[in-house]
């Protein structure tokens, strides 16, 4: 079974720039990772584009059997017919369902966003991005790269990343979170702690950027 979590963020502002992310799981093991822009628009629309890139590379793995998650509990609902969607989304709801039928088995399910923090933290570094990156890790079964023109699919992985290529490394940035410091390696393998209680960061820098790859919000570690 595949497991792959999805993001999607704003910018500053809401509407404003947005950046998608997303990772896929096979068998506990990381075989696939995107971050990239995706325009402006709202928070919600950069849930929906994060959600519909992860289904297309899902479809050009090969990936038959597949439970989805994310941390918006609106975007799995409306997906699970549970609500209802705005006319605004109509569009996109039509290319999900397209993909949809590529999979034997698919599920969507919510998770905390401290279960999704891996996709949060792709999706904030997709914004910083000029372009949209997949990196597919060694070891991961592929099928194919050629999009489906039944899907709609416009070439997930035709800029598919190398494991050399510096970019598809820059992605791949460690969290490891306790109850009391989480602790960030970045590609280079450098190692960054942060302190909870004191809401620091041993890089020094104050309200730096590794405090947004754990989660943290307004002096505090969301964990819901």
């Amino acid at each position: 079974m595949h497991y792959g979590f999805f993001d999607g963020a704003t910018a500053g502002q809401n509407p404003g720039p947005i950046g998608i992310g997303f990772c896929i799981y096979q068998d506990k093991k990381e075989i696939a990772i995107g971050a990239g822009p995706s325009g402006f628009g709202t928070n919600n629309e950069a849930e929906y584009y994060a959600l519909v890139w992860l289904l297309e590379c899902a479809v050009e793995l090969g990936i038959k059997e597949i439970t989805i998650l994310g941390d918006s509990q609106l975007i799995i609902r409306q997906v699970n017919g549970v609500w209802k969607a705005s006319d605004k989304f109509e569009n996109v709801l039509t290319s999900i369902n397209e993909l949809i039928k590529h999979f034997d088995f698919i599920a969507f399910e919510w998770v905390p966003r401290g279960k999704n923090r891996r996709a949060d933290a792709l999706s904030k570094r997709g914004l910083a991005l000029e372009d949209k990156k997949i990196y597919i890790k060694s070891g991961a079964k592929v099928d194919s790269h050629t999009p489906s023109p039944a899907c709609g699919v416009s070439g997930a992985l035709s800029k598919k990343q190398s494991g050399d290529d510096i970019d598809a490394h820059q992605l791949s940035t460690e969290v490891r979170v306790g109850k009391k410091y989480a602790v960030i390696i970045d590609s280079g393998g450098n190692q960054f702690l942060i302190d909870f209680r004191l809401g620091r960061c041993s890089c020094g820098v104050q309200n730096c950027e590794h405090f947004g790859l754990i989660g943290w919000e307004d002096g505090q570690l969301k964990s819901a």
